[in-house]
């Protein structure tokens, strides 16, 4: 059975993204190598730069564009519930991207957004 596209990264991420949290271990939720935290909720998949709320409005073949690599991070729930929509992580992300992918890789993703935002 072939999974829809999101399903798909989603499964890809979980499987590759680790990171050394600020306790010094590795862990998949992203949050960890942000702050410090108890992980709950389970892990998800969540846009940070565009999110659904930009794509709500926009032909099917455009709303894919958030379900990239760049954009998505691995998150459990308590992170994404209280530091998830932040300013700071937003921007913390960004670097962390820039580490993983390049300038160049990043500002192509970021200004090859489908419409203006409003």
């Amino acid at each position: 059975m072939k999974l829809n596209p999101r399903k798909e990264l989603k499964l890809e991420l979980l499987d590759t993204r680790r990171v050394k949290g600020k306790d010094g271990e590795i862990h998949a939720c992203e949050g960890q190598a942000f702050t410090r935290h108890v992980c709950s909720g389970g892990l998800h998949m969540n846009e940070v730069f565009y999110t659904r709320g930009h794509v709500m409005k926009m032909p099917a073949k455009d709303k894919q564009y958030i379900n990239h690599e760049i954009n998505c991070s691995i998150l459990c729930g308590s992170f994404h519930t209280n530091w998830g929509h932040s300013r700071k992580f937003r921007e913390w992300y960004e670097y962390i991207q820039r580490g993983r992918y390049g300038n160049h890789a990043v500002d192509t993703y970021l200004a090859e957004f489908p419409t203006k935002l409003a």
